[in-house]
């Protein structure tokens, strides 16, 4: 129920009936509220699609197994002789080679590579005489890069990056 103004209060009687016309011109109270809480609804959902990160692929190792080998063939680095206790490379870590071959441990979620720069200690490319990347496939086993070090790092040098995608 609406109370009527005093008088000398013209201002709010214009008000109250400018708001009785736009009652008759508008939809009717519950198509506005339907509306407005699809409105909503359809505001919430994209909001929450769009802001929730979600995993798309198994995450990315952070470190590897490798053992070393010294003594191997060309057409097999990691046949000589294991000369090193098994270590670890960390992902995106430059490592420097004193080895012949590599064998890089697979990940059993992920393709790796293995970047290795042939005549840098420091995975620096502009001094590097070659950079070549090695596909490691998805596996369980070790696989082997040809390092070609073969006399411990004194006169051949080499470097390596390890990352997985």
């Amino acid at each position: 129920m609406v109370s009527q103004p005093s008088p000398g209060n013209e201002g709010a009687t214009n008000i109250v009936e400018k708001v009785k016309a736009q009652r008759k011109t508008n939809l009717p109270d519950s198509i506005t509220t339907m509306l407005s809480l699809a409105i909503i609804t359809s505001v919430l959902a994209t909001v929450s699609a769009t802001s929730i990160p979600r995993q798309l692929y198994a995450a990315t190792p952070a470190n590897t197994t490798v053992a070393f080998f010294q003594g191997g063939s060309s057409s097999d680095a990691c046949s000589g002789t294991q000369v090193g206790s098994w270590g670890e490379y960390t992902a995106g870590v430059c490592n420097d080679i004193t080895v012949y071959g590599l064998g890089i441990g697979e990940s059993s979620t992920n393709n790796c590579v293995f970047t290795l720069y042939k005549d840098s200690k420091t995975c620096n490319g502009t001094e590097a005489s070659s950079v070549v990347s090695v596909s490691i496939p998805q596996g369980y086993d070790q696989f082997c890069v040809d390092a070609g070090v073969y006399d411990g790092g004194k006169n051949v040098l080499a470097s390596g990056i390890w990352s997985c995608f």
